[in-house]
């Protein structure tokens, strides 16, 4: 499963490819990922300008023109894939791409010329569009807990693009290690994204003994 930071990261490599640009084709090479993808996921996509790229937790969040919001989360081995026209540069985030393309499900065909594979062999990812005057219901999202790496950890949403390092938050965050403790953090309901790995790393000596 992708850390927190890989997530922002792929947000940060998508940004670029997908912000401000319109779908121009979408293919839909299988109806379901974890769940099934609804009828109309293609339609509801083709011809809407993606106005921005965010994250809440481990999911990531298109803002589309038409009041949608393209919900997506990686699952245990989902990965975006970048394909640019030949005469433009690479991404930051580029790296060759592998040969294998069978479990190629997802792809976006971009107004910038630029195509958008999402690749997952497990198939535990998924997408879903939800009205963004609704998000704040969304059931995937509504009981998660605030961000732990951004200025201001009170806010119920991640501003696109906001992120601190951990320089400037490991003091808060150890702060709250020790009022709520590592088993509490986990649950994701106090701070997203508090996976055993991660937080052994941040708190070291103030892990619980479970970690």
């Amino acid at each position: 499963m992708p850390e927190l930071p890989e997530v922002e990261t792929v947000r940060r490599g998508l940004e670029p490819a997908m912000e401000g640009q319109r779908f121009a084709k979408v293919e839909v090479r299988r109806g379901d990922l974890r769940w099934p993808l609804p009828k109309d996921f293609a339609r509801r996509l083709t011809g809407n300008t993606v106005t921005g790229i965010g994250r809440r937790a481990k999911y990531l969040l298109a803002d589309l023109s038409s009041g949608d919001v393209l919900l997506m989360h990686l699952g245990m081995s989902g990965s975006f894939h970048v394909f640019r026209e030949k005469d433009r540069q690479l991404g930051r985030y580029h790296r060759q791409r592998e040969k294998h393309v069978a479990h190629d499900h997802i792809v976006f065909h971009m107004s910038s010329g630029a195509t958008v594979t999402f690749n997952d062999p497990r198939r535990f990812g998924s997408m879903k569009l939800v009205p963004r005057a609704k998000l704040d219901d969304e059931p995937l999202l509504k009981r998660l807990g605030p961000e732990p790496l951004r200025r201001t950890p009170g806010a119920a949403h991640q501003p696109v693009g906001a992120w601190v390092g951990l320089d400037e938050c490991q003091q808060p965050l150890r702060d709250r290690a020790r009022r709520l403790g590592g088993d509490r953090l986990l649950a994701r309901a106090d701070v997203v994204g508090g996976c055993e790995t991660s937080l052994a790393h941040l708190f070291g000596d103030l892990a619980s003994p479970g970690l």
